[in-house]
């Protein structure tokens, strides 16, 4: 028996993509979502819980790792209507929305974003 160790599922992709555009539609509730393959960036750090906490005990609150996947997707609609989890958003051009990025590691994602739409043709 042949076993294939080094590879996920062959739905793994497809089923990731339905989760993205899911979250996509609970958080923006944008529908016509198309995923762009060949993107896919990742942003890694530690943050303390500490939601509701005061003085001693926020700083003493326990680190959680978070690890945030960014991909790149196309849509024609342009209303948006954002959760509670948001508190604004906006359509800005690129350079825009260079300028309203105020963390090195999210510019990096945009700028990587940028080249790579820049790269395919007929994107």
């Amino acid at each position: 028996m042949k076993r294939d160790i080094g590879n996920f599922p062959r739905d793994t992709l497809r089923k990731m993509n339905q989760t993205v555009k899911r979250e996509i539609v609970e958080e923006t509730g944008i529908e016509d979502v198309e995923i762009i393959e060949g993107f896919k960036e990742y942003i890694k750090y530690f943050f303390r819980k500490s939601y509701g906490l005061k003085g001693k005990a926020r700083k003493k609150a326990p680190l959680v790792f978070k690890i945030v996947v960014f991909y790149l997707a196309k849509t024609k609609t342009k209303k948006v209507k954002i959760s509670f989890e948001h508190q604004g958003f906006k359509w800005l051009p690129y350079e825009e929305a260079l300028n309203q990025l105020t963390f090195k590691k999210a510019k990096d994602i945009l700028k990587k974003a940028n080249e790579f739409i820049i790269s395919k043709e007929g994107f």
